[in-house]
Order: structure tokens, then sequence, then C-alpha cells
């Protein structure tokens, strides 16, 4: 039997800017999709904040996040750390509701995911733990889809945002378990893509 380490490590730093990167990363890649609600930010009706350089989706997201970054206030950057981040008129922004779950499939534990009357629930998996102890990465991917899928018609439906929970990138390491870490690198990647295929 091989011992599995007492810890996990960290993929990202628990720092405040990687999580203020990681909303404004999901900002601004929710702001580029046109669905049936009315837009976060970027609305095209709204001619005095349209035009900013972060609502222009040709440019790099590198750039996009710059410029918004520097438009906005310490105290207004402060305001987006918490789950019911506060609108930023000026700038075209609506509050958002960002504390959804989804850490086995779409749940409505969080104040940011409302089920009824549109949706009488979603589908739900076993726990993570469960399902990444299986190593088969098909499977990962096709629980992803659903979730996501599920996700997605919430966030058009006007029930959720677009910002989810999810399993925990840091899976059980087991001492110079290879396997491990290769596994865990491809949910990294796969989470990566999934995050970047607008």
């Amino acid at each position: 039997m091989v011992p599995i380490a007492t810890h996990t490590k960290s993929i990202l730093p628990p720092s405040s800017t990687a999580f203020l990167l990681l909303f404004l990363t999901g900002f601004l890649i929710s702001s580029t999709v046109v669905e049936s609600r009315a837009p976060f930010a970027c609305d095209p009706s709204n001619r005095g904040t349209s035009n900013f350089p972060f609502c222009r989706v040709n440019l790099p997201t590198s750039n996009r996040v710059r410029d918004l970054l520097g438009r906005l206030t310490l105290a207004e950057k402060v305001r987006l750390l918490v789950n019911n981040a506060a609108g930023i008129p000026r700038l075209g922004i609506q509050g958002y509701e960002w504390w959804s779950e989804a850490l086995h499939g779409v749940s409505d534990v969080g104040p940011g995911t409302k089920f009824l009357p549109t949706f009488l629930g979603a589908t739900q998996f076993p726990q993570v733990i469960t399902t990444a102890s299986t190593f088969n990465d098909t499977l990962w991917e096709e629980i992803g889809q659903v979730v996501s899928n599920e996700a997605r018609a919430m966030y058009n439906g006007g029930k959720a945002g677009l910002t989810f929970w999810s399993p925990n990138v840091n899976i059980f390491v087991i001492q110079d378990g290879v396997e491990v870490k290769k596994h865990r690198e491809k949910i990294l990647h796969w989470l990566l893509d999934m995050l970047l295929d607008t």
C-alpha cells in the first residue's frame, strides 16, 4: 500500500491578487458572450461605457485586464473581493453575486444560484474524492461538460452567474506518485482549456 500524504499543495497562491485576477478574467470572458439576459458589463446600448478598452473583444485579454484594473479605484477593487460584488455604474459594471456552487453538480447552496420556479434542480454526481479515485479522465471531462452545460443554462435563464465553486484541483498527493501527478496535471490543463474556451 502506498502512503497518502497528509497535506495537499495549492496550485495558486491564496492571495487576493490571484483571486481578483480570476474574478476579472471571468468577468471579461462573460462580458464577451451574447446571451438572453442583460449584459453584466460592456452593454453595447450604453455608449458612455461600451467603448472602454476593457470592453473591446478584439484586444488581448491582458490589455483588457490592465485597462480595467487601471480604471478601478482601490475602494472599488476591495468591493469586488466579496461574493456580492457591488456594481460600478461609472464603468457600466453591474453588481454580481458569484457565490454559486458546483462541487459535484450545480447546487443551490450559495446565494448566487436559485432553482425554483424555472429550474427544478440539476444533475448531482458523487463526491469529488470518489470521482477522482477512478483516475478516469474521460469521466471527469463528461461530468465537467454536464456541469458546465447546466450552469450555462441557469445563467441564460437568469438564475445564476458564471462563477461556480468547483472541484478542488488539489486531489490527494501520493508520495512519489507519478500517476497521481500526471492526472493532476491533466485536470489543471483541462480546467484551463475549459475556462479559456469561450
